[in-house]
Parts: structure tokens; C-alpha cells; sequence
């Protein structure tokens, strides 16, 4: 392949697009109105996108400036400053791809090299929003024996940058929108704001204005971003450059947030044909998303790699492994406080993202922090349904299985048979107070955990879903 020129402005100036390519809006760049803390992949997936569709369907005339909550994410920062704050983003469907340059980034600035810079941001009065993606382990106060120190929190550095803008006299309120995934991460953030400028003892002025002029809507995302993909030369053939930030994810999306006087006005989505709801309470969204996607997402990851597949496209292809799956949302469907034919509609998707040939998302990855994401999506099912139902019993069992392999206990075997003291794990984990109050579990997934010994895993799903013997 000839030596390709990088992703850049000007290049985008001396050339027309390739065949298929969507380019940036036209027209005026727009002010620095969003802070976004988080420079991963998902927020150049999903909310720098929505931003771009906001400008191109909307007129909305804000731009925003990108921030590293990490010092390690110092490097992706060098690469949007090195790319014009330009890059690519791939929306995969069945029906199409879908191939757009995203500049809804004006500015990317490492705040570790440059803290002058970070607080001309956070100072600037055409600042009217705060967004965040700082993980589910980002939404954290700071530790009171260290807190005269520079603070390290995303929450706690966002308390003294509010304070900072009051200090200043700087007009105007804010809306803080985080999109970690935490339940209820709007009310999080503002307990943890208000907790950090009560203990640092900042000004009870200050105080008042924060709770009067900054708004803190919980949010719910949900899109699949799996990020750089493993075949980008194909890609910069097609496209005609290089770009380090290539960013691929699939073309469903959906974004609920809890509803808030300035946020229509800041941004306005209504404008638009973007899958963004603003609702009066987001905790039932947020159940049957994490329940039902989330929940399928870990049960399939724990199962199909103990049956030795590595994305989530190759467990779907085992026809053992799908039906755990469609079991499992036809289990959790009716815990979900929605009405049903919404929560139908959202299984119906689910099943459809997950078996996308081209969702290649690493299982591994998925698996990260596998316990306490179980407890999160799966346990809420697990407790509403007070039955050893066939899908959560095998995805705890596969819970477990991973457990032993970890600490080296247990071994892969071929076709999918896990060999070891698998029943010793049982009393090892959480699992076994989990499922006191629920009766038959405890022996169900013993039952599968020797099933996975004996036979496999996908033998052993084939026969708990078909309530028949193993072979």
C-alpha cells in the first residue's frame, strides 16, 4: 500500500472525499460551549457524534474542547491535536455502514501539561455544559487525609473548577451531564460536589449558587463502541489516510436523560431525529437497559469463553449460546417496570445488536470487573424472579467457572469442558450469599457446574434449556 498522508484540516481542504465519506458540517465552527472529561473511544463513538448531528440537523453553534480526566490519557489527546481535532467514525448496521468525519472537537488540551489552559476552559463564558466519561470507578470523592492535597477526582476537581468560575463572577449557569455508566450518576455527582465543597469548607455563597445554577441530570447511554478496529488498514485503503483515532461502533443508539429546565434550551435535541429522550425518572430505563443488554452482555461473555469464542459475534454463531441468550431476555423482560411492548421492542433490539457478524467485542474485555457487573445486571433478575431459571443459573455457573480458572484451580479442556474443583469455588465468592434468599439456585448451578466438567458448557446449556438429561 502506497504511504498514506494523516487525517488533518488541511487535507480535507486540498482533496475530495472518498465515495461513501460524510464530511463535517459547513459553516461557522461554533464557541467552545462543552467540556467533555473523557477522551476515550466511546465518547468519540457516541456523544462527539450526537454533538455533530446537533450542529448538522439542529444548527446548534457549540463546539467542544476535550480533556484527559488520566494522565494516561495524555496520548489520545496528542493525536487529536495531531489530527485538527478531526477523525473518523464507522457506524456498522446489517443494512449499511455508515462513514463520517467527526469536528465537533475544537480543542484538545492534556490539563497535566497545562493547567493554565484547563482553567481558561473551565473560566470561558460561553461554557454553558460539563460533560464526563470518566468510568464507573471515576464517580469518587476525595480521601479526606488527603484533601488540602491537589485533588485527584474527577468530582473533586469539578467542584473546585465551579468554584473557580463563581470566584470569577463568570454568568450564566451549567448543566453537568455524566455518562458513566452508574445508576442515578446525576445525583452521584452533585452528592459527591456538594460533599466536596462542604468538607473543603469553600464559601456558603458559593454553595447556594451551586445548588441554584447547576444543573445535574442522571443520564443512561447506550451504544456498542468497540474502538480502533483490528483490520484499520483495510480501512485507510478505503478512506485514503491514516487516522490514529478511527473509531468504529455500531449504528444503534439511544440516550436517556432526566429532564432539567436548561436542557432543552442548551441542547436541543428535540430538533432532531437522535434516539435522546428526556424523561421524568430514568430509574426504570436504566433497569431494563442494564438488565437486559448489560445482563445479556456478561452471561454471554462468561459462557462463550469458557467455550473457548472470543467475541461476542462468535459466541452468537454458536446456536447453544443464542438460545442462552434469548432465554435469558425472555426471562428478564417481565422485571423491567416499563410497559411490555416497550420492553419487547428493547429485547427485540438487543437480540439484534449481539448477533451482528461484524461485532467483533472482545469477550475478555467484557469480562473486566465480571463480578460486580454480574451483581449489578444479572442479581436484580436473579432476585425479581426467585426462580433457579435455566439462563441465570448457567450464567452464575459460568460466573464461578471463571473464578477457579483464575486462581489457576481449575483447567480448560477440550470441547469446552472445564476440569477442576469447580464446587470449591462456590465457597470462595460472593455467589453463595448471593442466592441464600433464593430458593433452588444453589443447587441448579452446582448441577451445571458438573455439567460443564463432564460434557461442556455448550453441551450443558443445550440440555438446562431443553430441561432434559445431559448426555
Amino acid at each position: 500500500m502506497p504511504d498514506l498522508p494523516r487525517l488533518h484540516g488541511r487535507l480535507l481542504a486540498s482533496r475530495p472525499l472518498p465515495p461513501g465519506v460524510t464530511g463535517p458540517p459547513t459553516g461557522p465552527g461554533g464557541a467552545l460551549r462543552v467540556l467533555q472529561v473523557g477522551e476515550g473511544r466511546f465518547m468519540r463513538g457516541f456523544f462527539d457524534w450526537i454533538l455533530q448531528q446537533l450542529v448538522r440537523q439542529a444548527g446548534y453553534d457549540g463546539r467542544a474542547a476535550v480533556i484527559n480526566p488520566r494522565p494516561a490519557g495524555g496520548g489520545v489527546i496528542a493525536d487529536l491535536v495531531r489530527q485538527s481535532c478531526l477523525f473518523t467514525v464507522v457506524l456498522r448496521s446489517s443494512s449499511e455502514d455508515r462513514v463520517e468525519i467527526c469536528a465537533s472537537v475544537a480543542r484538545a488540551l492534556d490539563p497535566y501539561r497545562d493547567p493554565r489552559g484547563l482553567m481558561e476552559l473551565v473560566t470561558d463564558p460561553n461554557l454553558d455544559i460539563v460533560v464526563s466519561n470518566t468510568t464507573e470507578a471515576g464517580l469518587v470523592g476525595s480521601d479526606p487525609a488527603h484533601r488540602a492535597a491537589e485533588p485527584v477526582t474527577f468530582p473533586a476537581r469539578l467542584c473546585l473548577w465551579l468554584f473557580e468560575r463563581w470566584r470569577r463572577k463568570v454568568r450564566g449557569g451549567l448543566t453537568v451531564m455524566p455518562l458513566e455508566l452508574v445508576p442515578g450518576n446525576g445525583r452521584r455527582l452533585r452528592a459527591i460536589v456538594e460533599q466536596e465543597a462542604g468538607d473543603r469548607g469553600l464559601d456558603a455563597e458559593f454553595r447556594r449558587w451551586l445548588d441554584a445554577a447547576v444543573e445535574f441530570p442522571s443520564t443512561l447511554v447506550d451504544r456498542i463502541v468497540t474502538g480502533f478496529p483490528p483490520d484499520a488498514e483495510r480501512w485507510f485503503a478505503r478512506l485514503g489516510y491514516r487516522d490514529a483515532l478511527l473509531t468504529v461502533g455500531e449504528s444503534h443508539h439511544r440516550l436517556w436523560i432526566e429532564s432539567t429546565p436548561g436542557l432543552e434550551r442548551r441542547l436541543p435535541f428535540a430538533s432532531t431525529d437522535l434516539k435522546v429522550r428526556a424523561v421524568a425518572d430514568i430509574r426504570p430505563y436504566e433497569a431494563m437497559k442494564v438488565r437486559m443488554l448489560n445482563g445479556a452482555h456478561i452471561t454471554l461473555a462468561a459462557l462463550g469463553d469458557l467455550a473457548g469464542r472470543d467475541t461476542v459475534a462468535a459466541a452468537m454463531r454458536s446456536p447453544a449460546l443464542a438460545a442462552v441468550v434469548e432465554a435469558y431476555l425472555a426471562v428478564a423482560a417481565p422485571t423491567v417496570p416499563l410497559p411490555p411492548s416497550e420492553v419487547a421492542q428493547f429485547g427485540g433490539e438487543v437480540l439484534e445488536r449481539l448477533r451482528a457478524p461484524w461485532l467483533e467485542h472482545a469477550l475478555a474485555a467484557i469480562l473486566e470487573n465480571a463480578v460486580q457487573k454480574w451483581e449489578l445486571r444479572v442479581l436484580p433478575v436473579a432476585e425479581a424472579v426467585r426462580a433457579p431459571a435455566a439462563p441465570l443459573t448457567l450464567s452464575l455457573a459460568a460466573l464461578v467457572a471463571h473464578a477457579g480458572l483464575r486462581r489457576g484451580s481449575c483447567e480448560r479442556r477440550p470441547g469446552g469442558r472445564i476440569q477442576g474443583p469447580l464446587a470449591a469455588q462456590w465457597h470462595e465468592g460472593p455467589w453463595a450469599r448471593w442466592v441464600e434468599e433464593l430458593p433452588g439456585f444453589a443447587q441448579a448451578v452446582a448441577a451445571d457446574l458438573e455439567g460443564f466438567a463432564a460434557h461442556g458448557v455448550e453441551a450443558t446449556c443445550r440440555a438446562r434449556l431443553a430441561a432434559g438429561p445431559l448426555p
